[in-house]
């Protein structure tokens, strides 16, 4: 079972809480997040497998350009996402869109340092 698509999962908690107790014995449970709203224990908790977080690029203010976020310090909070979600023995995978102008060498050295050992799967940017 995946949450994720349109919207934010983490923005509705209590679903996510109620589907995951329900089904997490029955079936792997991943949320595909970006990252900013930081509930790596809840979600450990409460039996989700996975995690996939939406990296996109090493830079603070290259990150701000392309999601536009809402929130203050967002790559700093996605960035301790990861480091929590590496830390709680989730399995953890995080994508990108790839774009050219970001410096996917770069992001990952960020993902190596915030403790993660896999690849970054980047998605084909479509303009």
């Amino acid at each position: 079972l995946k949450f994720g698509g349109e919207g934010e999962p983490t923005l509705n908690l209590k679903t996510v809480e109620t589907l995951t107790k329900e089904f997490s014995n029955e079936v792997p449970i991943t949320i595909m997040t970006n990252g900013l709203i930081n509930c790596v224990d809840e979600l450990k908790e409460w039996g989700v497998s996975s995690v996939s977080v939406s990296l996109h690029t090493h830079d603070p203010e290259q990150y701000s350009e392309i999601m536009e976020p809402l929130v203050e310090n967002a790559h700093e909070k996605l960035c301790r996402f990861i480091k929590d979600a590496v830390a709680s023995d989730l399995n953890l995978e995080l994508t990108g869109i790839d774009r050219p102008c970001v410096d996917k060498k770069k992001a990952k050295e960020l993902a190596v340092s915030l403790g993660v050992d896999s690849e970054i799967r980047w998605r084909t940017f479509f303009q």
